[in-house]
């Protein structure tokens, strides 16, 4: 066996294999220098070191087939001979063309790779303009990384979850504070960025980030608050404590941030710092709870159900919990999203939770938001505006809310009002992908004045996590506003055929958008989706508003009035002007009672009263 290692070792030596991989290791060495100093004088990055070491590696492989066929001499290019360990026999090596093909196809593949490696270079922001965001940023913005579970069990990584959201609601209360929303931090858990384009990317200039080790009822917890701009350390400290003692450590970790904040700020503005909060003195009880958020935050069905047990048993162990009972109350409001629950039934029970939320701690605005939410859904408008308000006013700071706002104030028909509560959950929460699918939509509903900004935030959401085919559809929308046809259709069939879902009406609805005589053939090919099933109602509301097709529309809605699954929402849409403008649309705002609501609370700009009914335009 030995010997027959000392040959293929031989073997390999004279293909001169070690050679061209010292050659190319201290190739790799050297570009990773120049292109370290070049980054620097162009402000790109330092992460963008790895796409040139990645491209290195994928081309090593490369580099060794060329070596084991080819040899370069000052002959030029031949073919190696394996006996002479690559020396050369002109008149029995030279290249023919199956050489000159193959070394054709090595270099395509090199310029693939060099260019793969140039495009995800270029992808990236320059350094300075990342400085530049993150010196925009307020002094006193800041954005809490999810801290690292160091405890020998992997099962404690929801406690380490659960610390830096308690810190982070804890800072978030704070007036003169402005931080960046939970969903927003997490996007970044266990990626490898630097602190700066983290930063850039929430709009902040701090960043506190940190660990937790937690074993039996001892707990450590270290962390740091950086100043994204400089990479400064502005203050840093290790808790080892009991976990009796946990409610104290965090109001030590909020105030020490404060305190350094403040500082910041400079001579005459300071910050009040963070009122001391236990939310429960039963130590399992709040164990519970914080495994019971962990499983609130993934959704789906079985986590959601997950969440309403855990919460049900920290009830349990300490019914005066007022966040249990709050997000117990948020757990039984979305579930019917999730499942087939009855919403009637589920709503009952939320709003049962949210009362006793706001009897046992009045000052939060959490339980108002969900309040708001239910009635919302049920088209209780007169009774969801003042709780939202009072949500907002306990808690404007958080996107929820916002986020919820905004959708109740779009469905009461006041989209300017709308986009302005969108954006304002954007800017709490800028990497969550459910605010930026709220944002890209009412910039859709806006007008083509604000496709660009569409397609931004559709695009965000997308990168940030949020499934299905809500990106392209949006992108979808914008190229036939744009008038480019062709594009539209082609984008949005390759995203059908990528999903596994039907295109065939695509193209009849593209064709329809630009010539009306077509719309026959479309509203043909969306009926013919509905009874095979390939598109939802939801889908059809949306293709006869941009359709602006009456009948179809309203057909549609008489099936979802008792269901309250309307999403006439739709309406808004600049192109669904005919409908908006047709007599049965006044009798549907009866039936939701909208024409009601705005009779006592003001009347929204696309629709005004006419004698005893309504014209919208």
């Amino acid at each position: 066996m030995p010997s027959r290692l000392v040959r293929f070792l031989m073997y390999l030596r004279r293909r001169r294999v070690f050679r061209a991989t010292v050659a190319h290791i201290v190739g790799t060495w050297l570009l990773l220098q120049i292109f370290g100093v070049g980054f620097v004088a162009f402000g790109i990055p330092e992460t963008a070191l790895r796409f040139v070491l990645f491209a290195a590696i994928l081309g090593y492989p490369v580099t060794i087939f060329f070596i084991w066929r080819y040899e370069v001499s000052a002959k030029g290019i031949t073919r190696a001979s394996p006996k002479s360990g690559g020396r050369s026999d002109m008149s029995d090596l030279s290249l023919n063309r199956s050489d000159y093909f193959t070394i054709t196809a090595l270099l395509v593949v090199v310029v693939i790779i060099g260019l793969g490696m140039f495009r995800k270079v270029v992808e990236l922001p320059s350094q300075s303009t990342v400085r530049e965001f993150v010196q925009a940023a307020p002094v006193n913005s800041v954005a809490v990384l999810p801290f690292v579970n160091m405890s020998d069990d992997p099962g404690n990584e929801y406690f380490s979850d659960g610390i830096t959201e308690e810190l982070l609601d804890r800072l978030a209360k704070l007036e003169e504070l402005s931080v960046a929303a939970r969903t927003s931090s997490f996007f970044f858990k266990g990626k490898d960025l630097p602190i700066s384009e983290i930063a850039a990317k929430l709009g902040v200039r701090n960043i506190v980030e940190g660990s937790v080790r937690k074993s039996g009822n001892s707990v450590r917890i270290t962390a740091q608050l950086i100043d994204a701009d400089r990479g400064f350390h502005l203050w840093s400290q290790t808790y080892d404590r009991e976990l009796t003692d946990i409610f104290a450590i965090q109001d030590e970790l909020a105030n020490s941030i404060v305190h350094e904040l403040s500082n910041l700020l400079g001579a005459g503005q300071s910050i009040a710092p963070a009122h001391p909060y236990t939310p429960t003195e039963n130590i399992d009880a709040y164990d519970l709870f914080l495994q019971g958020q962990h499983q609130l935050l993934l959704r789906g069905e079985q986590a959601i159900r997950r969440s309403i047990d855990l919460f049900t048993k920290a009830i349990t162990m300490d019914p005066e919990f007022a966040r249990a009972y709050e997000s117990i109350a948020t757990a039984y409001a979305i579930l019917p999203e999730y499942t087939d629950e009855s919403a009637i039934e589920a709503y009952a029970v939320a709003t049962a939770h949210a009362t006793r939320a706001i009897e046992l701690e009045p000052s939060a605005g959490g339980p108002h938001g969900v309040l708001g939410y239910m009635n919302m859904r049920r088209w209780r408008w007169k009774i969801a505006a003042p709780q939202f308000k009072r949500a907002l006013e306990l808690d404007k700071n958080n996107a929820t809310i916002n986020q919820w706002h905004s959708n109740y104030l779009n469905d009461v028909l006041f989209g300017a009002d709308a986009l302005i509560a969108a954006q304002q959950a954007h800017k709490i929460d800028r990497a969550s992908p459910a605010v930026n699918v709220v944002l890209a939509f009412n910039y859709v509903l806006s007008g083509s004045e604000y496709n660009e900004l569409a397609l931004k935030h559709s695009a965000a959401a997308k990168e940030y996590g949020y499934a299905g085919l809500f990106d392209d559809h949006m992108s979808f929308v914008v190229r036939l506003r744009r008038g480019e046809f062709e594009q539209a259709a082609k984008k949005l069939v390759r995203a059908y055929q990528e999903a596994g879902k039907d295109s065939s009406w695509i193209e009849r609805f593209t064709d329809a958008m630009q010539d009306p005589d077509k719309i026959p053939q479309a509203l043909e090919a969306l009926k013919s989706a509905q009874s095979d099933g390939t598109a939802t109602d939801g889908d059809l509301f949306f293709r006869y508003a941009l359709l602006g097709q009456p009948d179809g529309f309203f057909a549609l809605a008489a099936n979802h009035i008792d269901d309250q699954r309307l999403p006439y929402v739709y309406t808004l849409l600049p192109e669904a002007g005919r409908i908006r403008s047709d007599p049965r649309f006044a009798g549907l705002l009866e039936k939701i009672h909208l024409i009601e609501f705005w009779r006592e609370n003001g009347w929204p700009p696309v629709c005004q009263p006419l004698a005893d009914s309504v014209r919208c335009q």
